[in-house]
């Protein structure tokens, strides 16, 4: 009986040493941080998931919880686990280096891509993140982002997006060879394209609508435009997060 009486105040007692805080010890970290705190994302490549340094890159895993990780089974053509920073990376041969991801996604409107890359050679035309649309070879190209050679005579970061009947892109400030950059850029549901360089807009206020159907980093679907240089940690939301630009910016330094 004295058993039965106790229990609701037991009970009580319990509940509430729960929620009680030791003083003096600090709070639960809050969960997140990373790209995951933000809304549709598609993938997410970490560059602390990659192997040692110097050895050969045959996959990255994708940690969106999409499963969409990224492989290449040919030896010549796999890249290698590089410095960037304080973080990993995979450094593209400029050549015929490639990842192929497991499934292609479709950004059709809004879409945040972002990145951390170096590039060794930006003087011509190089795809970080891309795939095909149809077409020629020089008609049917689509980007998430790039590095554009020569374009009006700088070279800069783009995002494009190119049909078979022609194409458009929008172009960032200037860039250089071997420097990091940390990149959000992305499109808005009024089609307007933004682009972010070490958290500064860049965008040069062009517009695109159209399709970018994405299946590979370090070359686009053509084996063309090959990427020479490091990318690392990459993250793309099918989602407008340019209100959040300086946080993902933010993360995005923590890895690199």
């Amino acid at each position: 009986m004295i058993l039965k009486l106790a229990s609701p105040l037991l009970l009580a007692l319990l509940l509430s040493a729960q929620n009680y805080i030791v003083p003096g010890r600090p709070r639960p970290a809050a969960a997140g941080g990373d790209c995951t705190d933000h809304s549709n994302l598609e993938v997410f490549y970490l560059g602390s998931d990659l192997g040692t340094v110097s050895s050969a890159v045959s996959a990255w895993s994708d940690s969106s919880g999409n499963g969409n990780d990224m492989s290449q089974a040919t030896g010549d053509e796999q890249g290698t686990v590089a410095t960037l920073g304080t973080g990993k990376s995979v450094l593209f041969d400029g050549s015929n280096d490639s990842l192929e991801m497991d499934s292609v996604f479709t950004a059709t409107g809004v879409f945040t891509i972002a990145t951390v890359v170096n590039a060794d050679t930006v003087s011509s035309t190089r795809t970080i993140v891309g795939g095909t649309l149809g077409g020629g070879s020089s008609a049917g190209k689509a980007s998430l982002i790039r590095f554009d050679g020569g374009v009006g005579g700088v070279t800069e970061f783009t995002v494009r997006t190119q049909t078979p009947s022609g194409g458009d892109y929008t172009a960032a400030d200037a860039v250089a060879d071997d420097t990091t950059y940390i990149v959000v850029a992305g499109r808005k549901s009024d089609d307007s394209l933004f682009i972010y360089i070490d958290g500064v807009d860049a965008s040069d206020g062009n517009s695109r609508s159209g399709t970018i159907p994405t299946q590979r980093m370090g070359r686009d679907g053509h084996d063309q435009e090959p990427y020479h240089g490091e990318i690392g940690t990459t993250c793309v939301w099918l989602a407008d997060h340019e209100a959040s630009e300086q946080t993902i910016h933010d993360y995005l330094d923590t890895q690199h």
